[in-house]
C-alpha cells in the first residue's frame, strides 16, 4: 500500500501466486520506486517448497523489475532446516545499491554466488543493483543449540540500514553460535533451561561482506530496529529481561513486574561510526521495536506496553497489550573534547549536539567548577574542578545524563602546567594578522594549534623553544582557543581576532 503525506491512500499491490505469499521487506530509492522482498513458501505433503522473490515497482505500484532467487524442497524428516525467506532490505540512496538479508535452508544460487547452507538455517546478505542485477552474496553460517526446542530458529537477520561509508550495519538475533569473519558467538543458556539461549548482536559490514565491527549486546533480549545517522552514528532499539553493560550505561532488568506487565524493559540507545557505545535510554516496562530519526536531530521509537510502562519521565498505563510511540527531543548525540589530560583548572572543550539544556558538568562525578554553554548548543567550555580524578565526563539535563566514551586523565604530574599560564605570555590579545607566544625554557617543542567556537581545527604551527608566531590573517572576527602542547602539558588560552 502507498500513501501520502497527509495519508491519503495511492493504491494497493497484491501479489497472488499460487502458494502462501509473505512480505518480508521494504526498501525505496531516490526515484520513489519501491522494492518489495516476498517469500511465498507452498506445504506439500512431504515437504515445504519455498521460494524468495524481489519486485521493484514504480511510484504507480507497476511491477517494472522482478527477480527469482531458486528454491529449495525442503523435506519434513529435516526439522532444523527453515525455508528461505528475506527479513530485510534496504536500498543505498548514495551508491544505489540494494542490500537484502534473509534466511537460507539448502545450498543454492543467490544474487548469482553459490552459497552453502551448512547448517539448515544460515543467514546471507545479498546486493544487487538498482535493476535487480546481482553484485554478491555473503554467507553469515549459524548453528543451532542443542538441544533444539520447537525446532527453533537459530538467528535471523531483524534489519538492515544503509552505513554512512558503504555497505550496511545489521541487528541480529541469536539462539545458537553465529559465525561473523573470523569469530563465533555462542548464546549464553540459561542453567535452569539449557535449551533456551538468546542474545543479540549489532554488525557493520562493508560492501564487500567484510565486517567492520561487532557489537555483543550480552542480554537475554533483542534488537528490533536500526536507523543510520548522517554523521555515521547507529540509533538500535529493543527490550531485555536481564541486566546488561553498554559503554559507561548500565540497563537494570524488570525482575519484579507487577500485574499483566510486561517482564521486559525497552530501551533506545546509540553507537558511533565504529560501534563504541555513546548513550542509553530504558522503559521501566514495555520494549520497542523500531526506531527513526528526524530532520531535527530528534529520535522516535514504537514499540509495545502491557499493563504498564515508564519511559523518559512519562508513565503510560493500559490492561491490554497496546503500541507505544516515544519521542526523545534533545538528547546529546555525540561528545568529544580535548585536551584529552590536564590538572585541575584545565580549560576543556566538549563538542557534541542539544547541550542547550545542560545544567551540570562532571568530571568523574565531580561537577565542574566553572562551565558554558555556546549559543548553537554544540560547544560546552569547562574546567577541570579541584578533586577530580580520571574517569569520564558526564553531561547533566533534564533529559537524562550522557557520558563519554573514554576517560578525561587528571594527572597531577602536569600540575605545574597549571601555574604556566602565569608565564605563558599571549599578544597581541585582541590580534589581527599574527599573534605571537612565548614559550619558557624547559619547555621543548610546542604545538600552537587554534580551535573556532565549534572545536574545529583552523591552523597549526611547530615551533622551538622560545619565541613562537602563528599567522591569523583572513580569520573572521571572533573568539577562538589558542592551544599550546608542550613537553609537560597542554595549555588554553582565549584569543579574540578583530
Amino acid at each position: 500500500m502507498k500513501y501520502n503525506t497527509q495519508g491519503t491512500l495511492q493504491w494497493v499491490k497484491t501479489f497472488a501466486t499460487a502458494a502462501d505469499d509473505w512480505g518480508n521487506g521494504l526498501a525505496a530509492d531516490k526515484q520513489g520506486n519501491v522494492f518489495i522482498g516476498l517469500s511465498p513458501r507452498r506445504a506439500y505433503t512431504t515437504y515445504d517448497s519455498t521460494m524468495a522473490h524481489l519486485y521493484k515497482l514504480d511510484t504507480a505500484g507497476v511491477v517494472i523489475g522482478f527477480r527469482r532467487e531458486a528454491g529449495a524442497r525442503i523435506p519434513y524428516t529435516m526439522p532444523n532446516v527453515k525455508p528461505n525467506s528475506f527479513t530485510s532490505l534496504v536500498y543505498d540512496t548514495k551508491n544505489d545499491i540494494l542490500y537484502v538479508a534473509g534466511i537460507i535452508g539448502m545450498a543454492q544460487q543467490v544474487a548469482g554466488m553459490p552459497l552453502s547452507a551448512p547448517n539448515g538455517q544460515d543467514m546471507f546478505i545479498a546486493s544487487y543493483t538498482g535493476e535487480l542485477n546481482p553484485l554478491r552474496a555473503q554467507l553469515i553460517p549459524s548453528v543451532p543449540p542443542v538441544p533444539n526446542p520447537g525446532r527453533r530458529l537459530t538467528a535471523s537477520i531483524n534489519q538492515l540500514v544503509a552505513n554512512k561509508q558503504g555497505g550496511v550495519t545489521a541487528s541480529i538475533s541469536f539462539y545458537g553460535d553465529v559465525v561473523i569473519g573470523s569469530t563465533t558467538y555462542a548464546a549464553t543458556c540459561p542453567a535452569t533451561n539449557a535449551g533456551v539461549c538468546y542474545d543479540a548482536l549489532v554488525v557493520s559490514f562493508s560492501p564487500t561482506g567484510t565486517p567492520r565491527w561487532t557489537r555483543r549486546m550480552n542480554m537475554k533480549g533483542i534488537v528490533g530496529g536500526l536507523s543510520a545517522l548522517p554523521a555515521g552514528e547507529v540509533v538500535l532499539c529493543g527490550n531485555s529481561t536481564s541486566d546488561f553493560p553498554f559503554g559507561n550505561y548500565q540497563f537494570i532488568a524488570n525482575t519484579n513486574p507487577g500485574p499483566n506487565t510486561n517482564s521486559s524493559n525497552g530501551f533506545v540507545a546509540m553507537v558511533d561510526s565504529s560501534g563504541a557505545p555513546i548513550w542509553l535510554r530504558q522503559s521501566w516496562g514495555g520494549g520497542l521495536t523500531s526506531v527513526t530519526h528526524d530532520g531535527m536531530g530528534d529520535i522516535w521509537a514504537a514499540g509495545f506496553v502491557t499493563g504498564s510502562a515508564y519511559f523518559n519521565g512519562i508513565t503510560v498505563t493500559h490492561a491490554k497489550p497496546n503500541g507505544l510511540i516515544v519521542h526523545l527531543g534533545g538528547i546529546v548525540t555525540r561528545l568529544g573534547f580535548m585536551p584529552t589530560a590536564g590538572p585541575a583548572g584545565t580549560t576543556v572543550v566538549i563538542n557534541g549536539q542539544n547541550f542547550q539544556s545542560t545544567t551540570s558538568v562532571r568530571f568523574n562525578g565531580v561537577p565542574a567548577t566553572t562551565f558554558r554553554v555556546n549559543v548553537l548548543g554544540n560547544q560546552i567550555i569547562a574546567t577541570v574542578p579541584a578533586g577530580a580524578t580520571t574517569g569520564a565526563i558526564a553531561i547533566v539535563s533534564p533529559q537524562g545524563t550522557t557520558t563519554t566514551t573514554t576517560a578525561f586523565q587528571v594527572n597531577s604530574a602536569l600540575a605545574t602546567v597549571a601555574a604556566a599560564k602565569n608565564w605563558l605570555s599571549v599578544y597581541p590579545n585582541p590580534a589581527r594578522r599574527q599573534v605571537w607566544v612565548d614559550i619558557p625554557a624547559g619547555q621543548g617543542l610546542t604545538q600552537l594549534v587554534l580551535l573556532d567556537e565549534v572545536g574545529r581545527i583552523i591552523r597549526t604551527n611547530n615551533v622551538p623553544q622560545g619565541k613562537g608566531q602563528l599567522d591569523i590573517t583572513g580569520l573572521a572576527p571572533g573568539l577562538y582557543l589558542l592551544r599550546a602542547n608542550t613537553a609537560t602539558g597542554t595549555i588554553t588560552h582565549r584569543l579574540r581576532v578583530e
